[in-house]
């Protein structure tokens, strides 16, 4: 956990069970007297890509998130999955058409590219 006032642009955050990057933060002190900081921040999910706005209070803490990335090989297509290999532990990935999106394209045998992990399930894939 980490006070708001800590939170910096690319942080990742986990809100509500679902990781969430910093894609902008700022800070504003209201001009009342005894006004608390303000920390605003621009969230996007990296499961859904959906994008949020959220403001907290000075002083409240929120939840790191533990992401990974790791570095992985193309190897082939089977049907709707790809499979791809840890660059690593050489251990095997199948990852689903839905999870790849837009992806999906620009894929070629051998191709290297970093998965994003999050509670050891690959969530999206740079």
């Amino acid at each position: 956990m980490i006070n708001v006032t800590e939170i910096k642009r690319g942080d990742v955050l986990e809100i509500d069970s679902d990781p969430w990057a910093v894609a902008d933060v700022s800070s504003q002190t209201p001009s009342a007297r005894g006004a608390s900081l303000l920390v605003k921040a621009k969230l996007k999910n990296l499961r859904s890509g959906q994008t949020l706005a959220r403001t907290w209070r000075g002083g409240e803490m929120v939840e790191v998130a533990e992401v990974e990335t790791r570095k992985v090989q193309f190897l082939y297509r089977q049907g709707d999955e790809h499979v791809f290999m840890d660059l690593e532990s050489y251990d095997q990935v199948v990852l689903a058409n839905d999870l790849l999106g837009d992806a999906v394209g620009y894929l070629t045998e051998n191709l290297e590219v970093a998965t994003v992990l999050f509670h050891d399930r690959v969530i999206t894939v740079d």
